[in-house]
């Protein structure tokens, strides 16, 4: 829970860097590649990964698991097709005419969010809660971190593609601790606490 509210303190306070350092523009279409994102997400492997909470037995939960992923990969091979063929087409449509420009990522951000779906099941299956409390402040603070960068080194869609490497690193390390077996490390415990209990001091 504590690792929950650090990512949300952290995102809030980043937030008016954020505004000032991004246009309305790219807020505008960073908000329609998130809900493009999401609902295409949806649909990209129908959903397989909710079942892990419910099978019965582990190889059971590998098998959904990995069907999971490959409605992914599949997914992802079908929207890059499709993402391709219309950024060398010219568009009449309108909305598409304003999506041209983040297009082309469309596709790895659907890829990138169905397999940290995928991972967040199976840690809840698992029981390891507070392992995926801190991948999620730390796919906040990754997150942010490549979006101020983006704009220092003038790359076109740094809102996107922070969000898309956010959660890579997120992946990442999600693939360690589940091969490791790793804990939760300590730094990452005594981050959310300092971050909860400073929250709580400025609110007397």
């Amino acid at each position: 829970m504590s690792g929950t509210i650090a990512s949300q303190l952290v995102l809030l306070a980043c937030s008016p860097l954020l505004s000032r350092l991004y246009s309305p523009a790219d807020f505008g279409n960073f908000a329609n590649y998130n809900a493009l994102t999401s609902i295409l997400a949806l649909a990209a492997n129908l959903r397989y990964e909710h079942a892990i909470l419910i099978s019965k037995t582990r190889i059971s939960t590998n098998n959904v698991y990995i069907l999971s992923l490959l409605l992914t990969g599949v997914s992802f091979v079908v929207l890059l097709l499709l993402s391709s063929m219309l950024s060398f087409i010219e568009p009449e449509i309108s909305y598409l005419k304003k999506i041209s420009g983040f297009l082309p990522w469309i596709p790895l951000g659907v890829l990138v969010v169905c397999i940290y779906s995928s991972f967040t099941q199976l840690f809840i299956k698992e029981g390891k809660f507070r392992l995926l409390s801190s991948i999620a402040l730390l796919n906040v603070i990754c997150t942010v971190l490549f979006q101020v960068l983006f704009v220092y080194f003038q790359f076109s869609n740094g809102l996107i593609l922070g969000s898309i490497l956010g959660f890579s690193a997120c992946i990442t390390l999600a693939v360690y601790f589940f091969c490791t077996g790793t804990k939760t490390p300590s730094c990452f415990v005594s981050c959310q606490q300092a971050i909860v209990a400073g929250c709580r001091k400025s609110q007397y």
